[in-house]
């Protein structure tokens, strides 16, 4: 079922559907099950086969991103405005009204490379500091190729607020928990 599926059937009052699309999940979850996120440890798992932190391109390309604690926040939020609406204590959303960003701030990945760089070297995983740029097809994953940008204007009138470390700070984390050693 797509996203406009969805919408469709909430319109007609057939369901009622909330959609929560973050961007790039960071940090490491503390649930019990898979508790880290895609993309940077993709990157991580990447820069291993080269011994040097990689980045597609010129790096230039930009994401926003998450941390996973304020994206937990925002499902909260969304949850209890939800049931808020099937209460009757608030208006039904109108069609897309019902989406909801997840994203705070955005980092190109030429950044995130570059800061990765160091944390490898100090690890012995990589031979050098420094970053190098590879193709796409080397990445294993066009989708860091690309740019993903959004605002969460919506998520914020509902009284989110996130307050989670910035990504450059959770990524001795992330590269942790890809090595199976969280600190």
């Amino acid at each position: 079922m797509t996203y406009l599926e969805i919408f469709g059937a909430h319109e007609r009052e057939e369901i009622d559907a909330y959609i929560i699309a973050p961007s790039c999940i960071y940090g490491i979850g503390d649930g019990p099950v898979k508790r880290a996120s895609q993309q940077i440890p993709l990157m991580i798992n990447t820069s291993f086969k080269y011994k040097q932190a990689v980045y597609v391109g010129k790096g230039t390309n930009v994401w926003n991103n998450v941390h996973i604690s304020d994206l937990v926040k925002l499902y909260d939020l969304v949850y209890i405005h939800a049931t808020s609406v099937r209460d009757g204590k608030s208006p039904r959303p109108k069609k897309f009204e019902n989406f909801y960003l997840g994203s705070v701030g955005e980092y190109a990945w030429g950044d995130i490379a570059k800061h990765l760089g160091p944390l490898l070297h100090r690890e012995g995983l990589a031979n050098t500091p420094e970053a190098r740029s590879i193709t796409a097809d080397e990445m294993n994953s066009p989708a860091v190729a690309t740019n993903s940008r959004s605002l969460a204007e919506r998520s914020r009138s509902l009284g989110w607020s996130p307050a989670a470390k910035d990504v450059y700070n959770t990524l001795q984390e992330d590269l942790d928990a890809v090595l199976g050693s969280p600190k």
